[in-house]
């Protein structure tokens, strides 16, 4: 998975504050606390002696207009220095964020749902569903799930060594790419939509925050739930990179990839992601075949930009099966909770408006039924793709346990990521400028 770097580093050699260590510019300037602060502070004594000498100090207070009548710490984010708003930032998009266990399997004690049966007994169970739950006020201010994650058994991740065997078979072609992608997916990502630093920089900020929640968020998941990376299960595999280790399901690389993407088109193309929203949230009545074409059209017809940047996501989630160190359902999983979490952000964002009535929605996974039946009608394992993700989401609450549509009526709002958004939204429609 990777860990999203400094905002203030440059991409020349730099110092320990991030500051470029090359040539100066006319702009670069250091203060108390820079490199050189002690050579600037003695210059600093000195130069206050000589203007000011042993005057006394003179109070200039502010005039009543001068005081500020409200304070929006929206406003006063972009004032902050790029770490200060990146952990200010992370901060609230946490705050109403829960990761829970809501089901154990062999053994008794914890209960279906927190707060109904007694207290758990530590060591009498493996954790099997977990989910991650926001705060929802149309739900008088209770947790509700925005992504549920079951996961399946050591026999179903056994049965899967075979598919990730078979993708060592890409190694030699994808190796670049899995080396680069353990530390960055921005510059893949800049391959499909602009993202250079000049031009998009709160772009940037806003995807870099975004992506260490998600961070958070999966590694949550990744604790409670356990699983063995594939390694463990079978030396055969001999791994391309070195194994991560925390657990295997659900794929970070995959929950970031698949975040990114969502915020992307969410926000860059968002009549597009509109589009998909409202197939997905069609009535019973909609087969599931005619949802999948529905999805399908408004991909191939609104926006070429828009599949490029999902199969980029999935492409970056499979070369982590052809590096050896995760299972194809580990990937399904990753993604749908990634998406989950792109769209629980936009919703908080939208939020901010007191008339809007969006519902943030998420998905459910039951890992368990990630199968396909073989040609004796036995289940096996199933790969992960891009087709395969969208018969994930397009069969979601058509009567399989595979996949289900998870809704939080009332999110709370989002105004310091909402504040980033907005900007990023700008250089977005100034692109041309």
């Amino acid at each position: 998975m990777t860990t999203f770097t400094s905002k203030t580093s440059k991409t020349s050699k730099t110092s320990k504050s991030g500051r470029s260590s090359g040539a100066s510019t006319a702009h670069d300037f250091d203060h108390a606390g820079g490199e050189d602060s002690m050579l600037i502070g003695e210059a600093l004594i000195a130069t206050r002696d000589g203007l000011i000498g042993v005057e006394s100090v003179q109070v200039t207070p502010p005039s009543a207009g001068e005081l500020p009548t409200s304070y929006d710490p929206a406003k006063r984010l972009f004032r902050l220095s790029d770490s200060e708003r990146d952990a200010v930032v992370k901060a609230e998009l946490a705050e109403t964020m829960r990761v829970c266990v809501t089901k154990e399997i062999l053994g008794t004690g914890i209960p279906e749902k927190p707060g109904t049966e007694g207290p758990k007994k530590p060591g009498t169970a493996i954790p099997e569903t977990v989910e991650v739950q926001t705060l929802d006020h149309g739900q008088n201010g209770t947790m509700q799930p925005v992504a549920r994650i079951t996961r399946p058994q050591i026999a179903e991740f056994q049965a899967a060594l075979e598919l990730v065997a078979a993708h060592a078979d890409l190694r030699e072609d994808r190796l670049p790419e899995i080396h680069l992608q353990m530390s960055d997916l921005l510059s893949f990502f800049g391959s499909v939509t602009p993202l250079q630093p000049a031009g998009y920089r709160k772009t940037l900020d806003m995807l870099g925050s975004a992506l260490d929640f998600g961070t958070l968020m999966v590694q949550r998941v990744k604790l409670e739930l356990g699983c063995p990376r594939p390694e463990l299960l079978s030396p055969q595999l001999q791994p391309v990179i070195q194994t991560p280790s925390h657990g295997s399901f659900p794929s970070g690389h995959a929950t970031q990839a698949f975040l990114l993407a969502e915020l992307l088109v969410q926000l860059r193309f968002p009549k597009v992601a509109a589009k998909i929203t409202q197939a997905l949230m069609s009535d019973g009545s909609d087969t599931q075949d005619g949802r999948r074409r529905n999805i399908e059209d408004v991909l191939k017809g609104e926006s070429k930009s828009v599949p490029h940047i999902y199969r980029l996501a999935a492409r970056i989630a499979i070369n982590r099966t052809v590096a050896g160190v995760h299972y194809p359902a580990d990937s399904a999983a990753g993604a749908l909770l990634g998406i989950s979490l792109a769209r629980l952000l936009v919703a908080r964002v939208k939020h901010r408006d007191p008339t809007e009535t969006g519902a943030a929605l998420g998905f459910a996974f039951a890992g368990g039924q990630y199968t396909e039946l073989d040609p004796n009608k036995v289940p096996v394992p199933r790969n992960f793709h891009m087709q395969e993700l969208l018969r994930l989401i397009t069969q979601a609450n058509q009567g399989t346990s595979v996949a289900s549509i998870l809704q939080v009526a009332d999110p709370e709002p989002a105004r310091l990521f909402g504040a980033l958004w907005d900007k990023a939204k700008a250089e977005w429609e100034e692109r041309w400028s």
